[in-house]
């Protein structure tokens, strides 16, 4: 059988296997910011986005999932968790993209004006997937650049997503349940959570929620720390932290919930959240200490993995990443080792977005 349209061609042999030959070459992805995947509970990569297309386990576009954004065709979307990947409740042959577009970034203004979503089924084109639903709207508002994470509800089935105006102390309180995407509300809270460069996490245990943003070369940079109730999706004690040095950067929480972390370019700190007073608690954990790789290593995005270690992007195309090896342990004893893995590739910016399953 020859199907033009995905390129492939199927031999059936008599015993029954099937042998699958690409003729079209296949695409190339390139990822910056942007980068979120779904794997089997074994590893194997089921679906994957640079914020451009949707792609398969075969290392193709997935049908129907070519240009979803209007992002950077060369690299990939720039921004960080502009797209979060999650199992559909109740429908693991199913799995739902949350995704900004129409996007405005200049020196002076960052937002996104619309949250989209998509689904792709994973039973569909011999198990490699397509995408049956795509560019549905869920809000349209001035929305803050990426920063899209969500949480499981307290019945460990369901998920929360937050998305937070441009400039504003309002979220938007989504809920993801077996029978579809919800918007049950909105909540306006503390001080403004100014829109910029930067990530947004949750903790392991999804008590707290934190937004390390760059600002502006006026305004600097801040972490917006919140309190969450997996119950009803709501935040309370917040707290903000303001730098006065701008500076890019990311955060990860320990495993544990109990430590934050925050990269800021050429330093980065440690946090105890039971400490009573947050702020002065903070511990310098790591400093750049010049290495090139061939470009400058500084601290950018991280990301907690499944092997209890907090992983962290630079701000160049490098060929390695720094991990810290003890995040549950306080002050240096959490080893941050700066370039401790080597990549097989050069890596800018890129950091995958994962929810605490």
């Amino acid at each position: 059988i020859l199907d033009n349209q995905r390129g492939i061609e199927i031999l059936r042999f008599p015993e029954g296997r099937l042998k699958i030959e690409q003729n079209t070459q296949l695409e190339r992805f390139d990822f910056n910011g942007t980068n979120t995947s779904l794997s089997d509970s074994s590893g194997k990569v089921l679906s994957y986005t640079n914020g451009v297309h949707i792609g398969n386990a075969d290392w193709e576009i997935m049908e129907n999932g070519e240009h979803i954004t209007d992002a950077i065709e060369a690299g990939g979307e720039v921004w960080s968790q502009w797209f979060l990947v999650l199992p559909y409740p109740n429908q693991p042959q199913k799995h739902i993209y949350f995704y900004e577009n129409e996007g405005y970034i200049s020196a002076t203004s960052f937002h996104a004006k619309k949250l989209l979503y998509l689904i792709n089924n994973m039973t569909e084109n011999l198990g490699i997937g397509k995408v049956i639903i795509r560019d549905s709207v869920i809000i349209e508002d001035t929305l803050a650049v990426g920063r899209i994470n969500a949480v499981k509800h307290a019945n460990g089935r369901d998920w929360w997503i937050l998305v937070n105006e441009e400039n504003s102390n309002r979220f938007y309180r989504i809920l993801l349940d077996p029978n579809g995407i919800h918007v049950v509300g909105n909540q306006s809270i503390g001080n403004i959570a100014y829109d910029g460069v930067g990530q947004s996490i949750f903790s392991p245990d999804g008590e707290h929620y934190a937004i390390y943003n760059t600002v502006s070369t006026t305004e600097g940079a801040y972490i917006d720390l919140y309190d969450f109730d997996r119950c009803e999706g709501l935040f309370y004690n917040h707290r903000q932290y303001h730098f006065s040095e701008r500076n890019w950067g990311g955060g990860a929480f320990s495993p544990n919930s109990r430590y934050l972390y925050i990269n800021r370019h050429t330093k980065a700190y440690q946090y105890d959240l039971e400490a009573p007073d947050v702020w002065a608690s903070r511990v310098l954990v790591a400093e750049y200490d010049g290495y090139l790789d061939p470009f400058n290593t500084t601290f950018f995005y991280m990301q907690l993995a499944p092997d209890g270690k907090i992983y962290s992007s630079s701000t160049n195309g490098v060929s390695s990443l720094h991990v810290i090896h003890n995040p549950d342990e306080p002050g240096l004893a959490c080893q941050y080792q700066q370039h401790g893995i080597e990549l097989p590739t050069k890596n800018s910016f890129s950091m995958p977005t994962f929810p605490n399953y």
